[in-house]
């Protein structure tokens, strides 16, 4: 019980003995892990425990795989075939090869080559494209046939692309450092990992100052620091009280009657300065940062200040700050400063209303704060403004959402102790206290954000308001439904406050939206496409096809075309509009359909051609279209040295194809140009007149002509008519103007109720909490709290479950939509293609036919489409550069393998991920229509849409939050209500038998109901008359 345990804790303090050895054992502690992170962290203790670790992590994971191979071995000679289907299932790189041929595999993003790994050894390092793997090697023979397992522990990732998805690096699991380097040779200052023959496997070469990953220890430096600090003070403390003991009566040291009387101030006060120093200590040793490797908690990324140099570290302020504002909030009514205000002689003093009105400013502050750090906290963190976005597991929405509930929770805090100070005259509070306080706080808080300050100062005057009108009690300090109540009020004014401060903040959003978006298109280029320009254009010079093709005479420019076509512009660049011209060495068109020569053809493009870092590609922009870039590729053709002609390839950007993997794999962010697209209209004019547009908007208005005159408006964003405005000068006469739509007050109301259903689950986890733990009595005893408690809990479970149920739904019915879309789209493509691919196996069509074919059928139902030949290899595939980039290989993926081959499923689908980015990809099966025959396996990967996904969800939860919301809000108040006009019979009646006596005449109730209570009272009514009775018949004898 908690008597108990203050009682042991108030003895334990009183007995210097146990003080003094706790301060010297905590001090020892101290004094070891200090010296233990200064040996820790050297260099050569830090370097001798990475090589420890490292070796046994590996030694250990050789014998596992090693293990698992025997295991294999085994269970082969036992049932005389391999189990594809356990194999699929194993996280391990695993590989059988039957005489130099691959029979089996587990996984199918690396391929180990047979000539790397032929031989006769157990171990061995080898590179391949995607990395560097150390190979773990057993064979075995059966049936007179020769087998190789091979698996692959992989040592380092190496990819051409490092984005959000893929990143380069070495194995983490092995190898817990991003500083280190893998090679084949041995340097001094490197180590070495040697084969239990002691044979040289590889080494890894470790930075020079390297450091050990020793947060930990921060955190156990930092523990035994506080324990000596609150040893320390308990030791103060301790001898202070038995100084006031021994002295307590001598009117020669009045200190000690004067630390007697103020107990609770001098406690605040320790326990500020020791929360600063605690703090002080947390920002020195880097913590938590130097724990939890979170962005959030990152300085590397935002460097703000000193105090508060990430957005983590502003987190752990505000829990800091709330937790001694609780603590305020416990002691408040021992302190000096409450038995001032509140019993005090002369209430109307000077003194008094100054402690009120800065009280008052404090809360006002706060607020302010709460709002000021919302915007703070979506301005860093690029966060979207409505807050329904942000609904997942990421770790910086979750952080960002518990920073501003710990701002909410302080100003509750503060204006709970500000509401105990006003007392219940409110009027004259508002009349003196809160304008004058207001007037104040406004004229400091104007400067910083007028709109902001006014509406704190209105919403907190609600506030205050509503907890005056429902009678909520001033000085009742236990958390009860009274307090549960005014919180609940407290959370939706700071929620609703957060949810403006947002919208004041949506303007200069948009405006910095729509910058970006203007320098994307008219800067930034698209370093993919120009990277896939680049390798075409080298692919294309060393063609001896093609140059052989200029100097035959029978020359046909249109097989030239569709050769550079079908084998080199793969799925994604078939994403633009594409034009392959050729010209002989003179510069004459070759073209059949176009005679203009290579003079005139260039004189068309614009005067000013833009580099890219490829010295054969370029980017120009149209006159027709001023926004989006074009690619030029010119690419001269030699045949034995000599110049034989060119080939000039131009492309321009097409529609973005949403569900496909490929730019998303090969770019660090997924086409955030094209989403922004989606939100604006926009259009070029070239000397006033209109040239190129696009979007919903009527760029023809003659509002469009006022924003265009006005000089003063351009850079900035301009409000009119419901919408936003940009203006950007491109020069020579030519303007760009954005458009896009003010936010909407249904997204405001939507953050005001998703921030305020956050902040009242964690008060409802606190009013729990407190209740189960300290205030369980109060909750058996009290037939209010019971109405009230059981009145929101009935409220509360049909909306989490019908949420719940509705979010289930329209998920799992999207998810089934796109589901079914692909597969009805694989059954189409493999019919389309199954005589396509009949041909080429039967009648030995060309493959570039056939890529040809495939790559019409991807552009056609606009995804990526992959073959895969009856043993499981790559034949053809629309994207081409997925394989080339060493992010998957050239095998289908095994468990897709098993479910077509062997258990003649005909469509398979599965989520499967390269890197951290999860997609869709559906298998099926294609057989030849004449004879039945299976030709082949295809493959369409795709991923959910998730903004289409997230819209969905978001406007359901929308609508369930917002009605569930206002609901709440009048149930809350009408249970509130209801219950104390349902309890007030049972006070009456309380009160009435209190004041019952034998002497005084009792009086009967007047009720008029006939329920429930009715009844008790009538029976309450005759006991009295009996009662009166009984007295007469005394009185009478």
């Amino acid at each position: 019980m908690p008597s108990t345990f203050s009682l042991r804790v108030n003895q334990w303090l009183q007995n210097p003995t146990v003080l003094w050895a706790w301060l010297r054992a905590t001090a020892l502690l101290l004094a070891m892990s200090i010296g233990l992170f200064f040996v820790l962290q050297s260099d050569k203790v830090a370097k001798i425990s990475f090589q420890k670790n490292a070796v046994a992590k590996l030694k250990a994971k050789i014998e596992e795989e090693h293990t698992s191979n025997i295991q294999l071995k085994e269970k082969t000679m036992r049932f005389g075939f391999f189990n594809f289907k356990q194999l699929a299932e194993n996280d391990e790189l695993q590989y059988i090869f039957n005489s130099g041929n691959l029979v089996f595999w587990s996984d199918n993003h690396h391929m180990p080559e047979y000539a790397r790994i032929k031989g006769s050894y157990t171990e061995k390092y080898i590179e391949m494209n995607s990395g560097k793997f150390l190979v773990v090697k057993d064979t075995f023979a059966f049936k007179d046939e020769f087998f190789e397992i091979v698996n692959l522990i992989p040592l380092y990732y190496s990819y051409d692309i490092n984005n959000q998805y893929i990143r380069s690096g070495p194995n983490m699991q092995l190898f817990p450092n991003e500083q280190i380097e893998i090679n084949n040779y041995h340097l001094e200052k490197d180590f070495a990992v040697l084969d239990k023959q002691g044979n040289y496997l590889f080494s890894v070469q470790v930075p020079q100052h390297f450091k050990n990953g020793v947060g930990w220890l921060n955190v156990l430096v930092l523990a035994c620091l506080a324990f000596f600090l609150v040893a320390l003070t308990a030791n103060v403390w301790s001898v202070a009280q038995l100084l006031h003991k021994k002295w307590a009566s001598a009117k020669a040291i009045p200190y000690f009657s004067y630390f007697q009387k103020h107990q609770a101030d001098f406690l605040l006060l320790v326990l500020f300065w020791y929360a600063v120093l605690v703090r002080a200590l947390l920002l020195v040793f880097r913590l938590p940062h130097s724990v939890f490797n979170v962005r959030f908690f990152n300085p590397q990324y935002y460097a703000w200040h000193s105090f508060a140099p990430s957005p983590g570290d502003v987190l752990v302020h505000l829990f800091f700050v709330l937790v001694y504002v609780l603590v305020v909030k416990h002691l408040f009514r021992k302190t000096w400063l409450y038995e001032f205000v509140v019993f005090s002689a002369s209430t109307a003093s000077k003194r008094v209303a100054f402690i009120k009105i800065v009280m008052l400013m404090a809360s006002h502050w706060v607020l302010f704060f709460t709002g000021y750090i919302t915007v703070l906290l979506f301005s860093t963190l690029k966060l979207p403004l409505d807050i329904s976005e942000l609904l997942s597991l990421d770790v910086s929405h979750l952080l960002t959402f518990f920073s501003i509930i710990l701002a909410i929770g302080i100003f509750i805090g503060m204006s709970r102790l500000a509401y105990e100070l006003l007392g219940k005259n409110w009027i004259q509070a508002i009349l003196r206290h809160y304008l004058l306080s207001s007037i104040l706080f406004l004229g400091g808080a104007f400067w910083v954000d007028g709109h902001l300050a006014l509406a704190v100062v209105l919403l907190h005057l609600l506030f205050f308001v509503f907890s005056w009108g429902l009678t909520l009690p001033p000085t009742k300090h236990s958390f009860d439904y009274a307090a549960l109540v005014f919180f609940t009020i407290g959370a939706l004014v700071a929620t609703v406050l957060c949810s403006y401060a947002l919208l004041l903040l949506s303007p200069k959003r948009d405006l910095e939206l729509k910058r970006n978006f203007i320098n994307q298109q008219l800067v930034e280029n698209n370093l993919l496409g120009e990277r896939l320009l680049n390798e075409i254009s080298e692919q294309v010079r060393a063609d001896m096809y093609i140059a052989n093709a200029f100097s035959n005479p029978m020359f046909s420019v249109n097989d030239m075309e569709e050769k550079v076509r079908r084998f080199y512009l793969g799925n994604y660049l078939n994403r633009y509009d594409i034009a392959v011209m050729a010209f002989d060495e003179n510069g004459l068109s070759l073209n059949e359909d176009d005679s203009r020569s290579f003079a005139e053809m260039w004189a068309r493009f614009p005067y000013r051609l833009y580099k890219t870092k490829y010295p054969e590609v370029l980017y120009y922009i149209t006159q027709q279209n001023q926004i989006l870039k074009n690619y030029l590729s010119l690419v001269p053709i030699y045949k034995y040295g000599l110049k034989t002609g060119m080939v000039l390839i131009d492309i321009q950007p097409k529609k973005f194809i949403p569900n496909s993997i490929l730019p998303v794999l090969l770019v660090d962010k997924k086409a955030d140009v094209h989403s922004n697209a989606n939100l604006y209209s926009y259009a070029v004019f070239n000397d006033g007149t209109l040239t190129n547009s696009y979007g919903n908007f009527n760029f023809s208005s003659d509002i469009v002509r006022d924003v265009l005159a006005d000089t003063f408006n351009y850079n900035t964003n301009v409000e009119l008519k419901g919408a936003y405005f940009l203006v950007s000068d491109l020069g020579i006469g030519r303007k760009i103007i954005v458009q896009s739509e003010k936010q909407s007050s249904w997204v405001v109301i939507s953050n005001a109720t998703f921030l305020f259903v956050l902040m009242e689950m964690v008060v409802s986890m606190f009013f729990i909490g407190n209740l189960l733990f300290f205030n369980f009595d109060r909750f058996y005893n009290s037939l209010t709290f019971k109405i009230q408690f059981y009145s929101v809990l009935a409220f509360f479970i049909p909306i989490f479950l019908v949420s719940g149920g509705v979010l289930t739904a329209v998920i799992s019915t999207y998810n089934q939509e796109l589901q079914n879309h692909f597969k009805d789209n694989a059954t189409n493509i493999a019919y389309t293609l199954s005589h396509d691919l009949e041909r080429f196996y039967m009648q030995g069509t060309n493959i570039d036919k056939l890529h040809e074919n495939i790559l019409r059928t991807a552009r056609l139902y606009n995804t990526d489409v992959n073959i895969y030949r009856k043993n499981g290899h790559l034949l053809a595939s629309s994207s081409p550069v997925v394989f080339k980039a060493g992010l998957m290989s050239p095998l289908v993926d095994p468990r897709a393998y098993f479910a077509i081959r062997q258990e003649k499923n005909k469509l398979f689908l599965q989520e499967e991920n390269i890197g951290k980015l999860h997609y869709n990809h559906v298998y099926i099966q294609v057989r030849s229509s004449e004879t039945g025959e299976e030709l082949g396996i295809i493959s369409i990967p795709f991923f959910a849409s998730g903004r289409e996904l997230s819209t969905r969800v978001t406007n359901a939860l929308k609508i369930i939050v917002n009605v569930a919301t206002l609901t709440f809000m009048v149930f809350l108040f009408f249970s509130f209500t209801a219950s104390n006009f349902i309890t007030y019979p049972l006070k009456l009646i309380t009160n009435r038998i209190k004041k019952t006596t034998l002497d005084a005449s009792n009086r009967p109730l007047q009720w008029r109901s006939k329920d429930e209570l009715g009844l008790l009272i009538r029976e309450y009514n005759l006991m009295i008359e009996k009662l009166e009775q009984n007295k007469r018949l005394e009185v009478a004898k």
